[in-house]
């Protein structure tokens, strides 16, 4: 991930001049990065507002635990009917998602 507030706070972000090919920078900006003198006026602000620390937080399958699993989606009604309600914030994997379906439609409890 990447914090993107440099493009903002400093100005060069424009939707009504630039289009979502460069992320609404102006060409040289998406390409090329920040200049020298962009990069010291940032760092200025940084040091203004004090920098606020980026942690990656990954995130794991309430189930069994596996970091990083590939997302699926499943109809809202679906994730309602077979995940508890105190876990339907989480992420599941789908072998775990599959395996509780497969134990609830049995009848047993995962």
């Amino acid at each position: 991930m990447v914090c993107h507030c440099a493009y903002t706070l400093l100005g060069l972000k424009n939707k009504q001049q630039y289009d979502a090919k460069t992320a609404h920078l102006p060409p040289e900006i998406y390409k090329n990065g920040l200049t020298e003198e962009q990069e010291t006026k940032w760092m200025a602000i940084l040091i203004a507002v004090g920098r606020i620390p980026f942690i990656d937080w990954p995130f794991l399958c309430a189930k069994c635990g596996c970091l990083r699993p590939a997302l699926f989606g499943v109809p809202d009604e679906e994730w309602i009917k077979y995940i508890q309600i105190d876990k339907r914030g989480e992420v599941v994997c789908r072998p775990c998602f599959d395996r509780i379906k497969e134990l609830i439609d049995a009848g047993s409890h995962p």
